[in-house]
């Protein structure tokens, strides 16, 4: 019996020293997340949040990997198909996911932000704290678009020079959708 508690404590001992030695994850409160700063999930994203989820947009997949703590692949159910990269980290102190969604090219096209998963409600005052949220971010008013006539859901848009912002509740589902404008729109 005593040599059991032993064995246990040396293998606990042994797995607290092996942890130490990783690496640690680069943090910054600054920069953007094109300039190579990282992140762990469990701190989020640091500094102008927004920003650097919005700079994802243009930037070879590759280089987005060991971003917001590291990027998982995403692709169709047959593996056919390259998708992007999702991220599970946290967004002005919230636990979000974010996907990337890729050109043939691997270039990433377009960025969207669960803010609320299905999991649970989504009230008036997180949509509320999310739009004060993007319109400090992009320095831009937000335009409400009102309801859709086909699917009965609100959304609210922010356009930058270069950039549209997406806010949709649906249900229990709470996301922000990031595009680039482009051709004409811009």
């Amino acid at each position: 019996m005593m040599d059991k508690k032993w064995m246990v404590l040396v293998a606990l001992a042994m797995g607290v020293l092996l942890a130490g030695c990783t690496p640690a994850a680069q943090t910054t409160d600054e920069g953007t997340a094109g300039n190579g700063a990282s992140q762990t999930a469990d701190e989020g994203v640091a500094g102008d949040g927004l920003a650097q989820v919005a700079s994802l947009l243009g930037q070879q997949d590759a280089d987005t990997a060991d971003l917001f703590g590291g990027g998982t692949e995403n692709w169709t159910a047959d593996k056919s198909v390259y998708i992007g990269r999702v991220f599970e980290t946290k967004l002005y102190g919230e636990p979000v996911t974010i996907y990337t969604s890729c050109g043939q090219d691997d270039v990433v096209e377009s960025v969207s932000v669960w803010i609320a998963d299905g999991t649970g409600e989504v009230s008036d005052q997180q949509v509320g704290d999310w739009q004060m949220r993007v319109s400090e971010a992009t320095g831009v008013q937000m335009e409400d678009m009102g309801q859709a006539s086909e699917s009965g859901t609100y959304a609210w848009r922010w356009q930058t020079n270069d950039t549209f912002y997406t806010l949709r509740p649906l249900e229990n589902i709470l996301s922000l959708d990031i595009i680039p404008a482009v051709g004409e729109l811009q």
